[in-house]
């Protein structure tokens, strides 16, 4: 699988942290993937929704390829695109997977590819990049990815004016930017600093959670940055032998490599939990669950939703039907609640280790 070196995707972990292209540009290609990431299905699945509706088909998202959550999450970006589709535009025009080639202005940067433009044709742009993870993401004022887009859009549909949107899938959240003409060279300076940062010989190494999240180099054996941190940070000393001052500078620094700071985060949450306390850290309340009590079935729903003369099709196929799916089939109004939370076990969250806020 090739690895973007240089893209709008990588180019804040690039001017974050210059020397991650040091470290990554050696490294072999990733092997193929066996299964197509579920990030991956979703943008198709999104795509698929959005010319089903162009060409006024019905819109449909198969139940049997995603779970309940997956297809909330489809359909929250699916409706961003309606939202946009009422512009007051008169000559709009959609283009979903669009690709921006900028190698006449920046040599190394590789073809980059937004999930959804719409665009009026010398008037305005609208620019939309779906994300279907839960890691910390830079909104749209400051996201360098979409000021990439926008770029693109100014130079390709020579519009005046391009709003940027980031879709938060499964956090149900959007932000927004809208970049002027006279913004373009700012967004082409940013980028030329950047990569020039990155070519010189000792570019400095910085590892924070910003820049090493997705970054191939991200352990010891990679990057001596990290492996100075955590030296700093002394983990050659046992975890049950540190302090809870100690132990606070390693949580500080867990992100910045997943095997060690999962086995880190584990030994505190299990300290935390037994009443220790670190400084700087709390164990936060985690989110509640809801699931089925154990005597709930399929003719049992069946029941209930023929009494509320509702729809009862499909409510098994190869499990229950969740009960966030049946809500959005049912609607969430008085009646369906009343006939439904005697079958629905709640379970409070279990506790998640949280920074302090200061």
């Amino acid at each position: 699988m090739k690895h973007s070196l240089f893209g709008f995707s990588s180019l804040e972990r690039r001017s974050s942290c210059p020397g991650s292209y040091r470290m990554e540009k050696d490294l072999p290609e990733l092997p193929p993937a066996k299964n197509t990431p579920p990030g991956d299905r979703l943008h198709k699945q999104v795509e698929l929704m959005i010319k089903a509706d162009r060409l006024g088909n019905p819109v449909t998202v198969n139940p049997e390829e995603f779970n309940a959550t997956e297809i909330e999450a489809a359909i929250f970006c699916f409706d961003q695109y309606k939202a946009m589709a009422y512009e007051p535009m008169t000559n709009y025009k959609i283009i979903t997977e669009k690709s921006f080639d900028f190698r006449d202005l920046f040599p190394e940067i590789e073809i980059s590819t937004t999930d959804l433009i719409g665009y009026e044709p010398f008037k305005v742009a609208h620019v939309f990049d779906w994300k279907f993870n839960y890691g910390e993401i830079e909104e749209a004022p400051n996201n360098i990815q979409l000021g990439g887009y926008a770029l693109g859009a100014f130079k390709e549909f020579d519009v005046k004016t391009v709003y940027v949107h980031l879709v938060e899938a499964f956090a149900r959240r959007v932000s927004s930017y809208q970049y002027i003409e006279s913004e373009q060279k700012n967004i082409i300076d940013f980028v030329k600093l950047t990569i020039s940062n990155c070519f010189k010989s000792f570019a400095p190494l910085k590892p924070s959670k910003k820049s090493c999240q997705y970054c191939r180099a991200n352990t010891p054996n990679n990057c001596p940055a990290i492996l100075g941190k955590m030296f700093d940070a002394e983990l050659t000393t046992p975890l049950s032998a540190m302090q809870p001052e100690d132990i606070s500078k390693l949580l500080d620094i867990v992100d910045l490599n997943i095997s060690i700071g999962g086995k880190i985060k584990q030994y505190v949450y299990a300290c935390m939990t037994q009443g220790c306390k670190v400084p700087g850290w709390i164990l936060a309340k985690g989110r509640n669950s809801r699931e089925w009590m154990p005597e709930v079935n399929e003719q049992k729903l069946i029941e209930i939703g023929k009494m509320l003369e509702k729809d009862v099709s499909n409510l098994s196929k190869t499990e229950l039907i969740g009960i966030v799916e049946l809500e959005e089939r049912w609607g969430k109004s008085a009646i369906v609640k009343n006939h439904l939370m005697p079958l629905i076990k709640k379970e409070e969250g279990k506790p998640i280790l949280k920074k302090e806020k200061s």
